[in-house]
Parts: C-alpha cells; sequence; structure tokens
C-alpha cells in the first residue's frame, strides 16, 4: 500500500530533523546518512525516496537548523522594548548551556568553518537564510552610536558567534565562562552607562 503523502512528508521532516541535530554535533561531513537514518528511526535504504543525494538533504537540514536558530535569538521579544530584546537575546545566545549544547544550538556556530568551504549553491542557500535572521534580528536591537540597526545586529551577531565559538574552543571552564561574561557585557555597553 503506497505511504500517503502527508505521511512521506512527516518522514521527510523526522530526516531532517535528525540531519539538523547530527550535522551540528558531528558536522557535515561528520555525519553519515547512515547514521542519520538511524537516528530519525529510519532505514539506510529508505533514503532515496526523500532526497537525491546527501548535499539535498544538507540543504533542507541547514534551512530547517537556521529556522531553529533564528527562533532560539527571536523567542519572547514581542513586547519588549529594544533594549530589554537585546540583552534577552544576548543572554541566552552567549551562556553556558548554549556553549555546552553545540548539537541543539546555533547551527552558525556548529557548521561555521564548514559552511565556508562548501560550494556555492550551500553558500548561497546559508546566505539567505542568514540575511532572514539578521532582518529578524534588526527589529530587536537599539540604534546607538552611529550604527544603523544593520550594523549594530550585523556587529552583535559576529561578536556573539565569535565569543561562543572561542568559549567552546578552550579548554579550561574558567576561561570559556570569562569569554562568555566578557562578549555579554561588550555587547551591552553599547546601550549606554545604565545597562
Amino acid at each position: 500500500m503506497p505511504r500517503s503523502p502527508q505521511r512521506k512528508e512527516e518522514t521527510r521532516q523526522r530526516i531532517v530533523a535528525a540531519a539538523s541535530r547530527r550535522f551540528r554535533a558531528a558536522g557535515l561531513e561528520g555525519a553519515g546518512v547512515a547514521e542519520i537514518m538511524a537516528a530519525a528511526g529510519l532505514t539506510h535504504g529508505g533514503f532515496y525516496a526523500h532526497f537525491g543525494n546527501k548535499a539535498d538533504l544538507v540543504l533542507a537540514a541547514l534551512a530547517a537548523a537556521l529556522a531553529e536558530t533564528r527562533a532560539m535569538w527571536l523567542a519572547e521579544l514581542e513586547g519588549l522594548g529594544a533594549a530589554d530584546a537585546y540583552r534577552l537575546i544576548l543572554g541566552r545566545y552567549l551562556c553556558r548551556a548554549h556553549r555546552d549544547d553545540p548539537a541543539g544550538g546555533c547551527a552558525i556556530a556548529a557548521l561555521a568553518s564548514e559552511l565556508a568551504r562548501q560550494d556555492a549553491k550551500i553558500r548561497g542557500a546559508f546566505e539567505r537564510d542568514f540575511i532572514g535572521t539578521l532582518e529578524a534580528l534588526e527589529l530587536h536591537v537599539p540604534e546607538r552610536d552611529g550604527l544603523s540597526r544593520r550594523e549594530r545586529a550585523l556587529a552583535t551577531m559576529a561578536l556573539a558567534l565569535g565569543g561562543l565559538l572561542l568559549a567552546r574552543m578552550v579548554a579550561s571552564a574558567e576561561l570559556s565562562d570569562a569569554v562568555l561574561l566578557a562578549c555579554r557585557r561588550a555587547a551591552l555597553r553599547a546601550l549606554g552607562p545604565t545597562s
């Protein structure tokens, strides 16, 4: 009996969700199709009913992971002023829990070095999703010190991403925590002396 289109789509989404987590945990090259299918509770043979190749899965999983990242950055900001939203965004991004959960955290941080080496199709897909996140973040950052909201959003993303990456790279928990705190404080300083 053939599968319904709805069930096929649900199965595809399970594969994408499993791939999204596995890619963030093990990298694009480190996570194989068989491992991803097993994580989705499926057999390796069913992969080609949903994707032409691993590159197609990477594109779908990357889009899903970046949407999840965007949702993480922007959750529960409705009704907050820009300064309060900015504080909340930085606090949830530059924290121990996020640092310690690459598989469930920011896809950009988990895949940064690998994304830089991908072909133009994958980097272009990343860029489109990145711009969507940037535009959404712009609405929640203060415009100060002669910087536009776009510039402040770009700077905030770069500082937060760099801080998170460095905090994950060092061996010392004390130094890692210091990196997170320093980056949060530097970004919040842009709000002015009352921050």
